[in-house]
């Protein structure tokens, strides 16, 4: 066998033009999720559910005629859209794509403020129905959103693609001479911060939703119950992703 026959046979590298099973990177984590971190992924899962019963609930009222219904529908349907974009980003951070989760991000982080705004704001039903809502950015100061820092960084580094050093970072091997990263390897440690940021959002997630469910009449004991099971699956998450998270910051 000649040189030339056995680079043809060398299996690809990570910075190489073959990237193999484009699952692999999935593959590993799902092993880790039901290995050394299950009971990081029990915690996600959990909080899923709990999210899933809140916009149950509040078809449940939808589809009564009472005066709860439109505003049940609208929220319903908004916790709905926000519990699909944290299952997008949770499936990215799983392939090893957390900075293009961001671009999911994005629009997760509009969700959450259009939960409270339609909440608190009340016209704002009439204003969804006929198409008349503020822009993201006008509902973000009418109720005094905190994620202005976060998506100016998530518009520059992740929800439109540019040339910025945190853009680039995650597609380039610095141990290998800066060439490109084709797969995005499963890394020690790296799948805990990711998930640890999912389940953090999925958290606020399910506490805007569990807030919608309780401002329906029908609904005041069971959003009772499930905001004590909410606050008990954070704080176990908490407790689960925090050092990770605080290493993070560190870095």
């Amino acid at each position: 066998m000649n040189r030339r026959t056995e680079q043809a046979q060398a299996p690809p590298t990570e910075t190489g033009t073959e990237t193999g099973d484009i699952w692999q990177t999935r593959n590993e984590a799902l092993a880790a999720l039901n290995s050394s971190l299950k009971p990081h992924g029990d915690a996600i899962r959990e909080m899923f559910a709990l999210i899933d019963t809140s916009i149950s609930d509040m078809e449940k009222v939808a589809e009564e005629s009472g005066s709860n219904s439109r505003f049940a529908s609208v929220a319903g349907l908004t916790a709905l859209k926000g519990r699909n974009l944290g299952l997008a980003a949770y499936s990215l951070a799983l392939d090893g794509l957390a900075q293009e989760a961001g671009a999911v991000l994005r629009p997760l982080i509009e969700v959450l403020e259009l939960l409270r705004y339609i909440r608190t704001e009340p016209h704002a039903i009439d204003q969804a129905l006929d198409g008349k809502l503020p822009t993201a950015g006008g509902i973000a100061r009418k109720i005094d959103g905190t994620f202005h820092g976060l998506r100016r960084y998530l518009n520059d580094n992740a929800a439109h693609f540019g040339f910025t050093p945190d853009a680039l970072r995650h597609m380039l091997d610095f141990n290998a001479g800066a060439k490109f990263r084709i797969v995005q390897s499963f890394r020690a440690g790296v799948p805990t911060i990711n998930l640890g940021h999912v389940f953090c959002f999925l958290t606020l997630l399910a506490f805007e939703s569990v807030n919608c469910l309780a401002k329906t009449e029908h609904m005041p004991v069971s959003a009772q119950a499930l905001l004590g099971r909410i606050e008990r699956c954070r704080d176990n998450g908490v407790s689960l992703f925090k050092p990770y998270l605080e290493l993070y910051a560190e870095a």
